[in-house]
């Protein structure tokens, strides 16, 4: 699967983030990783200093494809500014997890700003920036 991510390193950088105690921790990992091209940075040690550490790579938008834990941080750290949430017809796992872990999302307070119909499946978006 790394293959494929560093077979786009003629369209950008590979930015990987991670903890500073984990760069120190695993050094042979990092070394391995920066011969292959990626540039490995030291993302502080909450969402908020993650997206920060983006900044001097003039990263303007990021999709994060992570589970409950990661989203709900995110939102948490209020640093995201729109959710792309597809509402499918199919279950994940034995009882489903809820997308966004424990605590009240009220998604119901945010109006989506665009919905469409993908097959069974259902696309909204959600613009959240200042809206806490």
């Amino acid at each position: 699967p790394t293959a494929a991510i560093f077979a786009t390193l003629d369209a950008g950088p590979v930015i990987i983030l991670t903890r500073g105690d984990a760069m120190t921790e695993q050094m042979d990992r990092v070394a391995a990783l920066r011969e292959r091209g990626a540039v490995v940075v030291d993302a502080g040690s909450n969402m908020a200093d993650a997206v920060r550490a983006l900044l001097p790579f003039e990263v303007s938008s990021v999709l994060v494809e992570g589970g409950a834990c990661v989203h709900r941080a995110l939102l948490d750290a209020h640093v995201v500014d729109q959710i792309n949430l597809v509402v499918s017809t199919r279950r994940l796992g034995p009882g489903g997890v809820p997308a966004f872990g424990t605590g009240d999302l009220r998604l119901r307070g945010f109006a989506p700003a665009r919905i469409e119909q993908l097959g069974p499946d259902t696309w909204m978006e959600f613009h959240v920036h200042g809206h806490h």
